[in-house]
């Protein structure tokens, strides 16, 4: 028993010592983990799918994808015990995004992989609002309104991004790397008409609200750690 512990702990100690980086044809794919303070000190969040796959020792594909999608819905009575008629409110979410870039890699240390790249992206997201009987406050309080309902389609935002990157994965064991990274650039995002339409006593409103655009050029950092694996 004690030669299998001793294995073990030599199997171990190794993987730790002759922790191996990509070399070219290796793919990885990794989360992000956040860490805070209180009852959850470290979230995973993974909003995107992250992969690269390395062309060379030292060049690398990148490729983020995402897609969300949530809705809620809240029913609403007209008297406070629950009974009487019944209003709803709902609402609705939906979104993707696409990055792709490519990163140089450096000789670093064994473990150590040091980087530099650039990537543009791509970004839309949507929503959508709907009151049958209800009203909501500017609490988000919502209740039972007889003969009161809306409709409404928040403009579709687009956002295009350009970044240059740089960033290091460290691997503490094989085939597994924990890493930074920080990038500058610029985006530009457009947003479209939104609209509503509201019905009281009978009598249906709609109100168009116009879009706008905006961009920036500023820094940007992961807040927490990437960690990662290659397969």
């Amino acid at each position: 028993m004690k030669k299998i512990i001793l294995s073990a702990a030599l199997v171990a100690i190794a993987g730790f010592t002759y922790a191996q980086k990509p070399t070219a044809g290796a793919v990885t794919g990794e989360i992000q983990l956040n860490f805070q303070t209180g009852t959850s000190a470290v979230n995973v969040v993974s909003p995107d799918l992250k992969a690269r796959y390395f062309l060379a020792d030292d060049m690398a594909l990148r490729l983020n994808l995402g897609v969300t999608s949530s809705s809620t819905s809240q029913d609403v009575t007209e008297n406070p015990d629950g009974t009487g008629a019944t209003g709803t409110v709902e609402s609705s979410t939906s979104g993707f995004s696409i990055g792709v870039g490519i990163e140089k890699h450096f000789a670093g240390t064994e473990r150590l992989s040091p980087y530099i790249g650039a990537g543009i992206g791509y970004s839309s997201s949507s929503s959508s609002d709907t009151w049958t009987n209800a009203s909501v406050d500017q609490y988000g309080v919502a209740s039972y309104v007889d003969g009161y309902s809306v409709s409404a389609d928040g403009g579709s935002v687009g956002t295009f991004s350009i970044r240059l990157l740089a960033g290091a994965d460290y691997y503490f064991v094989n085939n597994v790397y924990m890493g930074v990274e920080v990038g500058w650039g610029f985006s530009s995002s457009s947003e479209g008409d939104s609209k509503a339409t509201v019905t009281s006593g009978g009598t249906s409103t709609t109100v168009t609200s116009k879009g706008g655009s905006s961009s920036s050029l500023s820094v940007s950092t992961n807040p927490g750690l990437r960690l990662g694996f290659r397969f």
